[in-house]
């Protein structure tokens, strides 16, 4: 059985390039920018994401490079700096 790794974890798994397909985390834990950047490079945990965690630096940011993702962005959150 596996364990969910812990919010550390993710984060040094995603940000060292490790494959991300197999694993299990506590989603609820992760804020706005650990999901844009994870969701940058790793697209398909696009359903396991809260967007409402995402404030307007963090859409900028993940708009940037994932723009597939625009349908679920709340652009009332990005203000001039985010353009």
């Amino acid at each position: 059985m596996s364990r969910k790794l812990s919010l550390k974890e993710l984060r040094e798994a995603f940000e060292n390039g490790y494959d991300l397909q197999n694993i299990e985390c506590d989603w609820e834990k992760l804020d706005g920018e650990d999901w844009w950047r994870l969701l940058c490079k790793h697209p398909q945990f696009a359903d396991k994401c809260d967007w409402k965690k995402l404030n307007g630096t963090s859409w900028s940011s993940l708009l940037e490079h994932q723009p597939l993702f625009a349908d679920k962005c709340d652009w009332s959150k990005l203000n001039d700096e985010n353009w």
